[in-house]
């Protein structure tokens, strides 16, 4: 399955096989960077020899024809949520990065500046700090908000 940066998944594995150990893999595909890790899930009372058949590559490519790749596009959310068939409110967002590969932002404005990082406390527990500030979007609890992602390329790649 592809997992989008900052994504939650949750998922069910049917216990459905000998008992024994599995190797589980997960590997990021990027452009700008490769990723990889593995895990051991094992079966109580099984025997801890691992085979390993590898579906994917540390390259997230798959290794064999028979690879079935999940489609975000075809996933709905338990429990089911009802959207909303308005927003309550709209905000558009420039997402570009602004100078080094490390500077993102949002505003299409000067990203989170270093001098920041020095406050007392985090910006999520003490909102007043940034008064006005493009880093800040009011919602209020129980509304829907739609989030409009406008994505550039003119700072280049990381």
């Amino acid at each position: 399955m592809t997992f989008s940066h900052g994504s939650r998944h949750s998922i069910l594995i049917q216990l459905n096989q000998p008992a024994r150990d599995y190797t589980i893999r997960v590997a990021g595909d990027g452009l700008n960077q490769k990723i990889f890790a593995s895990a051991l899930l094992s079966y109580t009372g099984g025997t801890h020899q691992v085979t390993s058949d590898p579906s994917i590559s540390y390259a997230g490519a798959n290794t064999t024809a028979n690879v079935t790749f999940l489609n975000d596009s075809t996933i709905v959310p338990f429990p089911a949520v009802q959207l909303a068939q308005v927003a309550d409110q709209t905000f558009k967002l420039l997402l570009n990065r602004t100078g080094a590969a490390w500077q993102w932002s949002l505003s299409g404005n000067t990203p989170f500046g270093e001098e920041l990082e020095g406050l007392q406390q985090p910006l999520l527990w003490d909102k007043e700090q940034l008064g006005n500030s493009s880093l800040v979007i009011g919602t209020k609890n129980g509304t829907w908000v739609d989030l409009i992602f406008v994505v550039t390329s003119s700072g280049g790649l990381q």
